[in-house]
């Protein structure tokens, strides 16, 4: 083994700020399909059509709309953030091909 692979696998080293970002990005994709899960739930009520009092009615809509609204915050704060990254890694100066190796 490599020592940038050793360092690559030591519990004790810190994230990378790519990595950090990359497990945000992860996190946000989890939550906006939990959301999705929670309204196929909420959509696929199996009893006969009227189940609902006209106030469980409207109580019902109104969470689905808060819902697509959860998930399209997700989305833009997902756009955000890879704008974010996009600027840093710009900003960033490039690196010379011997730092670019990659010995996996």
């Amino acid at each position: 083994m490599t020592s940038s692979q050793q360092a690559r696998n030591d519990p004790n080293r810190l994230p990378t700020w790519d990595h950090m970002m990359g497990k945000a990005l992860e996190e946000l994709t989890g939550a906006r399909g939990r959301l999705g899960d929670a309204r196929d739930q909420l959509n696929s009520d199996w009893r006969p059509p009227g189940p609902y009092s006209v106030d469980a009615g409207h109580d019902r809509v109104a969470v689905l709309k808060k819902i697509t609204a959860l998930k399209t915050g997700i989305d833009e704060v997902k756009r955000d953030l890879y704008a974010m990254m996009d600027r840093e890694n710009e900003a960033r100066p490039a690196k010379k091909s011997s730092e670019t190796h990659d010995d996996r």
